[in-house]
Parts: structure tokens; C-alpha cells; sequence
């Protein structure tokens, strides 16, 4: 039966690993990619010193070090598979120094499982889970010393130690030797208790004392901790739930009766552990799993490494819904040049499927400001980039908000601004050798200017100063499009803008502004648009005044018996025109409104 246990564990170890990395490498690794872009960590020795210096800086240091690493698609999973088993073992090896009882094992998958959990919103940090690991480290090395005077000297040193280097999670060095003590066979118990309460106000002396004298921070992060939940004011319940229920197992332990897990009881009550303990993960995970944040972690991600094949193929699988994601795709399309053929082939958001006008929470400023940045509009982008790092809840600055910074001066010729990012980029692992390639263009015009990027946006952007105004883009567009009649992306998102508000009056006056982008015929949408308006002034299809490819005006023709005849005319409509401007003007615009409300309230 003890073999039997004992491969049955280690095969559950395996299993965790394996799961772990599944989720994230297929279900959930666009929430790595995420944690990556809102922390910029540097290799130097300031850095260093300054992560230290406050109580915990040491684990997010370390969890900083580790979430860099996310930057590589395979790797991300890979670390957290890694980590998770090595906090399920060394839960384990913990807990069988207490008392080993492999009956118990599958209790030691609760913190780990609980973790995964709580890791699925994107604001728990990779910190709590470092610092776990690393006071359960110390904790296990504390119980390897045999002398119990040594012990207690040494646990009273190492509880000071460990609330500096992981914060809160070091009430657990305390109260796990507390247990331990209690159960070891030598000791005199009251003697056991007297020392617990020792440990116990040491660990209380220590966040007062790093309070009143050494730091200057809210008592919230100075008694819990930095860099386990990226909204530094609230209290992250679900990290003390992970405490006690890490606790919970020790003392399941050391005081669980041997009597329950006896002769025949043994194998029902390891299935029966076996089955709660993974049973209630799959229920939290499968609860707390956000498949509309990745969604649009997803296209955000895509967009800003500028993978728009894979970004549009996305769509074509399954199209998004909401406007953040839809802003992305829509920006994939006008990258590829599909935007006026095929912007209507997907569930369209309004105008804020274009450009969103929300503003509840940092990651929209970076998402809206890739859109200007493209349209040309660099100092708006360069604003959103800015505000979008400074609104980051744990303070902590952005590699990818320092990009952009860097190419926006660049392109604007503020060089000297450039480099002052490009220098502090240099400092990192995987955005270095980006910063100084990018070094070399400062000052440099013809090379600027011959970028397939940075000369085309240059190009574009507008020449003198105007007042920006988010509720007014179709007067911005339309002031980009007469600098520069060939900026095809402004003329396609004027055109958007008008179709996706059911402006069609103003979309007939700005159509002809397309003369100069150099269509070789109109794109499909503005020939739906315009046939639309042309049929409701005459029954003549035949006779258009502007180009109309026969295929549109064929589907016109059906559309609009069908429409007129049958009351059932949506539902047909939804498998034989749902990828036409007539099916969004009829049916899906009438959903906008609840639809974005709905998401307000969500996001």
C-alpha cells in the first residue's frame, strides 16, 4: 500500500505540472504576456538595491526577475509549471516534517491549486507565490536542525529575516514552528506554547517596527506586502485565504487522528481527499478563469507585436464581441488593407470598436494609443503611453510603455527625450538589443524617414497644433486625410466611423476623399453603404454613379425582397448576409448601446 501511495503521489506531482503548463500554453498565456509588458525590470545594481528596500522587495524582486521570462511564449508556461510543483513539494516536504503521512498527500495540492485560482485574475501577482515558496523553504530548513536551543535562536533570527524578504507570508514561519514544536515527542508542551507566543509577538514587533523606523509606506503593504496583488490599497483576501489554507494542511498533519486513515479507512479516505481537494480546484479554476480578458490580452497581444495575419485568422475563427478586442482586430484589418472590405465580416462595436472611449483602468490607454500611433497621431499616442504607465496600480513602470515613449520622440525628433528611454531600456534582457538598434537612428533624418515605420508615421502625422478632442475623430481623421490625401488608414477609419454611427449623409460627402489612396475598385462595405443610399432614391440599380461590383448589386437585390416580404428576414439574414453593411444597419447596431453598457459595467 505505501508503494502504491508513493507512486500515486508522484504521479499527481507530475500531473500538476503537466496541467499547469497546459492552461497556460493553450487556455491562458496571453495573461502571462500581460504580466510581462506592466513591469520593466533592469539589471542593475540601483534597481537591485532599491526592489530590497522595503519589506517583501526581495520576493517581487525575484517573481520581477522570473515574469521578464513571460516575454517568450513556451517559456512563461514552463516557469509556472515549475514553480506550482515546487510549492506542492515543498508544502510536502514541510508538512512530513511535522509528521510524514502519505495518506495526507493530496492535501498538499490544496495551496498550489488554490493559487492557480487566484492567479487567473490578472492582478494577483506572481510574488505571492515566490514568497510562499521561500518561506516554506526557510521554514523546512528550521525543522532540519536537530538541537531544539538552536532551533528556537535561529527561528527567532529567521522571522525578522523572513517578513523583510516576503512580507506577510512570514506569519506562516511562526505558526507552522509552533506546530512543529508542539509535536515533537521530547518537548515539554508548555514550554512548546511559551515559545510559540514568543515567535508569535516577534513576528507582530517586526512590520511595527519597519513601519515606525525604516519605511515610509501604507500599513496595508508594509504588514502584508509588495508585489502579491497589483492594487496596492485593497486588501487581497484570496492571499490570506492561501496562508490559511497552506496553515490548514499542517495542521491536518499533526493533528489529524491516525485512526481515520487506518487499515481499510486508508484507500476510501486518500480517493475521497484525492477527489475534494482537485474537484474543488477544477470548480475555483474553472470559475475564475476570464475567457473575455484573454480574449482581448489576446488580440493586444498581437497587435502589439504586430502579428496581423494571426490577429485577423483569429477573428475568422471565432470574432470577438467586445470593444477592446474589436478595436484590435479592426486595426489588424487596416494594417493588412482589409479594413473597408472585410470590417463587416465580424461583429462590429460601434464606434468604439474603432477607437473605445473607455477610461476605468491602465491597460485601455496603451490598446487606444497603438491606434493613434498607427493613424499617425504621435503626440496623442505618446500621451496615452505615458498615462497609461503612470496609472499602473503598483507604480511600477512599462517596458512597452517605454517603447512606444522611445519611438514617439523619435519620430516627433525630440532625440534627446528618445534616448533618455533607449538608455534605461538598455539596461534590460529582452528589449536591449531593440534599444541599441534604435540608438543609431537619433539625429539621423534620411534614415528615420526611410523606416517602413517610423518614415511612413512620420509622414503622416499632423504639422500643426491642434486641440484634441476624443468625441470629435471624425474632424481629426478628416484633417489627417487633407495633410496627407494617401494616409489610407485615417480615409478607412472616416469611413468606419461614418458606417458604424449610420451617418450615411456624411459618408456620401467624405467617400470621394479616396480618390488619391488608389483602390482599385471601392471597397466592398462603401459599395453596400453607397448602393444602400442610391436605392432609396430610385429602384434602378442598373444605373449607378459611382463603380459597383454586380455581385453586390445581386445580394442588394435579394437583401432587400427579403427584407421587404418576409417577417422571418433576420434569422435568414444572420446565415446569408450577417458579413454586410445592410445586416449591421438593419440588426446589429440596434444592440450596440446595450451591449457596450453591459461591458462598462463588467470591465
Amino acid at each position: 500500500m505505501k508503494i502504491l501511495l508513493r507512486n500515486a503521489n508522484g504521479m499527481l506531482t507530475l500531473l500538476l505540472g503537466v496541467v499547469v503548463f497546459i492552461f497556460y500554453a493553450f487556455f491562458y498565456a496571453n495573461h502571462l504576456h500581460f504580466q510581462e509588458q506592466l513591469q520593466l525590470f533592469q539589471f542593475t545594481v540601483p534597481y537591485f538595491i532599491e526592489s530590497i528596500s522595503i519589506p517583501s522587495g526581495f520576493t517581487a524582486f525575484l517573481s520581477q526577475f522570473i515574469t521578464q521570462f513571460f516575454y517568450l511564449p513556451w517559456v512563461g508556461p514552463v516557469l509556472m509549471a515549475l514553480l506550482m510543483v515546487r510549492l506542492q513539494l515543498m508544502v510536502k516536504w514541510v508538512a512530513f516534517r511535522i509528521k510524514r503521512n502519505p495518506n495526507l498527500e493530496p492535501f498538499t495540492f490544496a495551496p498550489p491549486l488554490f493559487l492557480w485560482a487566484l492567479l487567473c485574475d490578472e492582478n494577483y501577482m506572481l510574488g505571492g507565490l515566490v514568497a510562499l515558496i521561500l518561506t516554506l523553504q526557510l521554514v523546512w530548513v528550521l525543522t532540519k536542525i536537530s538541537s531544539p536551543v538552536v532551533r528556537i535562536v535561529a527561528t527567532m533570527i529567521f522571522i525578522p529575516i523572513t517578513y523583510w524578504l516576503a512580507g506577510g507570508t512570514a506569519v506562516l514561519m511562526p505558526l507552522i514552528m509552533i506546530v512543529f514544536e508542539l509535536t515533537r515527542p521530547t518537548e515539554n508542551r508548555v514550554s512548546a506554547w511559551g515559545i510559540g507566543a514568543g515567535y508569535l509577538i516577534l513576528m507582530l514587533i517586526s512590520p511595527l517596527i519597519a513601519k515606525n523606523y525604516l519605511v515610509l509606506l501604507p500599513s496595508m503593504q508594509v504588514f502584508i506586502g509588495y508585489g502579491y496583488y497589483r492594487y496596492l490599497i485593497y486588501l487581497p483576501f484570496g492571499i490570506l485565504l492561501l496562508w490559511a489554507l497552506t496553515f490548514l494542511v499542517m495542521l491536518l498533519y499533526a493533528f489529524l487522528p491516525k485512526s481515520v486513515m487506518d487499515g481499510k479507512k486508508s484507500l476510501p479516505f486518500y480517493i475521497s481527499s484525492l477527489f475534494l481537494v482537485w474537484g474543488g480546484a477544477a470548480y475555483l479554476v474553472a470559475g475564475s478563469y476570464n475567457r473575455i480578458a484573454e480574449e482581448v490580452m489576446t488580440y493586444d497581444y498581437l497587435v502589439r507585436t504586430q502579428q496581423w495575419d494571426k490577429a485577423v485568422a483569429l477573428a475568422e475563427k471565432d470574432a470577438p464581441a467586445n470593444p477592446l478586442a474589436v478595436a484590435s482586430l479592426n486595426l489588424a484589418l487596416s494594417q493588412k488593407g482589409l479594413l473597408g472590405d472585410k470590417m463587416f465580416h465580424f461583429i462590429q462595436n460601434g464606434s468604439e470598436g474603432l477607437i473605445p472611449q473607455f477610461d476605468r483602468d491602465y491597460l485601455l490607454p496603451m490598446m487606444v494609443g497603438e491606434v493613434y500611433y498607427y493613424l499617425g497621431l504621435t503626440n496623442t499616442a505618446q500621451r496615452f503611453a505615458f498615462e497609461g504607465m503612470e496609472a499602473i496600480p503598483d507604480y511600477q513602470k512599462s517596458a512597452r510603455c517605454l517603447k512606444r515613449l522611445a519611438e514617439t520622440n523619435l519620430i516627433n525628433g525630440s532625440y534627446e527625450v528618445s534616448r533618455k528611454y533607449l538608455l534605461i531600456l538598455q539596461n534590460t534582457f529582452f528589449y536591449k538589443d531593440w534599444a541599441t538598434e534604435t540608438l543609431a537612428y537619433l539625429g539621423d533624418e534620411d534614415r528615420i524617414n526611410n523606416h517602413p515605420e517610423w518614415g511612413r508615421i512620420r509622414k503622416f502625422r499632423p504639422k500643426e497644433d491642434f486641440l484634441f478632442d476624443g468625441n470629435q475623430l471624425d474632424m481629426i481623421l478628416g484633417m489627417l486625410i487633407q495633410q496627407e490625401p494617401k494616409n489610407r488608414m485615417a480615409y478607412e477609419y472616416l469611413m468606419g466611423y461614418c458606417l458604424l454611427n449610420k451617418d450615411l449623409p456624411h459618408f456620401m460627402q467624405y467617400v470621394d476623399l479616396g480618390k488619391e489612396i488608389g483602390y482599385k475598385s471601392m471597397p466592398i462595405s462603401y459599395q453596400e453603404a453607397a448602393l444602400y443610399v442610391w436605392g432609396l432614391q430610385s429602384t434602378d440599380l442598373s444605373q449607378t454613379p459611382f463603380p459597383v461590383n454586380n455581385e453586390v448589386k445581386k445580394r442588394m437585390q435579394t437583401y432587400a425582397g427579403i427584407y421587404t416580404t418576409r417577417e422571418d428576414a433576420q434569422m435568414y439574414f444572420e446565415k446569408e448576409f450577417a458579413d454586410t453593411y445592410w445586416y449591421y444597419f438593419h440588426y446589429r447596431h440596434k444592440n450596440i448601446i446595450k451591449r457596450n453598457e453591459e461591458f462598462r459595467q463588467m470591465h
